[in-house]
């Protein structure tokens, strides 16, 4: 066997390993269902998010198609900049989850929200900036990966029912 042939086929070897490593963790990441526990820590997550006053890892909880409040995501996106400009020390806190299985592919979750700027020289002063309860529709919806060679099924905020959310201008 000529030397050529023997890098080409290691190569091919080294490449055949790396998409399998890769075509498996992405299988793996698919959900088939959401549990209760799952969907406590999906919020605690998406809490997290909002600590660290990330919009764009607080849209990544969301479907593409996502309504929150009524508004399109990218209304919300918008919002959520100007929010977390507006805060110095934001914190949300999710308490009080009702979950809800309408059928495999759909959960709904009710849960008190609470949000503060906990910094007194924030826009909230240190206070309470919202309270109420939410309603988020979650979905098990396909996600294209690796550029769109493979799918992956992962939930997705697909709706969020906020009456009262306030505008990031305090309207």
């Amino acid at each position: 066997m000529k030397r050529s042939s023997l890098i080409a086929l290691i190569v091919a070897g080294i490449l055949l390993v790396y998409l399998g490593t890769i075509f498996f963790s992405v299988q793996s990441a698919s959900k088939p269902e959401l549990t209760q526990q799952d969907s406590v820590e999906l919020l605690d997550r998406l809490a997290k998010a909002f600590d660290a006053s990330s919009a764009e890892g607080v849209i990544s909880f969301a479907a593409p198609d996502a309504r929150v409040a009524g508004r399109e995501l990218d209304d919300i996106r918008q919002l959520l900049r100007r929010a977390f400009t507006a805060m110095k020390e934001p914190r949300v806190q999710f308490s009080d989850i009702n979950y809800e299985k309408r059928d495999p592919t759909t959960v709904f979750l009710r849960c008190s929200t609470k949000v503060v700027d906990k910094s007194p020289n924030g826009y909230g002063g240190g206070g309470e900036l919202y309270t109420g309860r939410m309603g988020f529709t979650m979905k098990r919806i396909s996600v294209p990966k690796l550029g769109g060679l493979m799918h992956a099924y992962e939930w997705k905020i697909t709706e969020v029912d906020a009456p009262r959310l306030p505008n990031a201008d305090g309207t």
